[in-house]
């Protein structure tokens, strides 16, 4: 007996209907201002002077913290790590080298995660390149490449632990 073949002609997958509710709080507001509260007493009280880099308005490092922008150290954002529980782990690194008319460069970047116990996490990046002012003493000196590729891993975990718990704020890396 003889079938007959059915070709099946292809249909577009719909994804599934979504409610359409705007993006809502998950918590009430007593509860949101508990929780934030608390981080700034938190950072108010764990954090001491020596968890800050202060810059002056001369764009400077400065030990006075009048007329500064204050920006939290990598210091204070592993406190914060640890009082949060937090899960750090590297995702990539990378080193790229890269030529102008200057000469050769190279370019550290690192992508991150850093997870939240209950499951929240947040990505980022930290990059940092040979040719940073920091590194080459304004270039009298030939930087350390592992004070290079450092710094991009401590940006990057810097940068998703800030904007995980709520920081928001740039750190002193990214502005060294």
């Amino acid at each position: 007996k003889k079938g007959k073949m059915v070709i099946a002609k292809p249909s577009a997958v719909q994804p599934p209907a979504m409610p359409m509710e705007i993006v809502a709080p998950q918590v009430d507001l007593k509860r949101a201002l508990e929780v934030f509260n608390k981080f700034t007493e938190f950072k108010q009280k764990l954090l001491s002077k020596d968890d800050y880099l202060y810059i002056g308005k001369d764009g400077k490092p400065t030990d006075k913290k009048q007329g500064a922008t204050e920006y939290i150290k990598k210091s204070g954002w592993r406190k914060f790590s640890t009082v949060f529980n937090l899960d750090c782990q590297i995702l990539s690194k990378s080193r790229e080298v890269h030529e102008d008319p200057e000469g050769l460069y190279y370019v550290w970047t690192y992508a991150v995660r850093v997870t939240a116990p209950n499951g929240r996490f947040q990505d980022a990046e930290g990059v940092a390149t040979s040719r940073d002012p920091f590194f080459t003493k304004g270039g009298k000196q030939t930087p350390e490449e592992k004070n290079i590729m450092l710094k991009s891993q401590t940006v990057a975990f810097n940068r998703a632990i800030s904007d995980l718990i709520g920081g928001g704020a740039k750190t002193a890396e990214e502005v060294e």
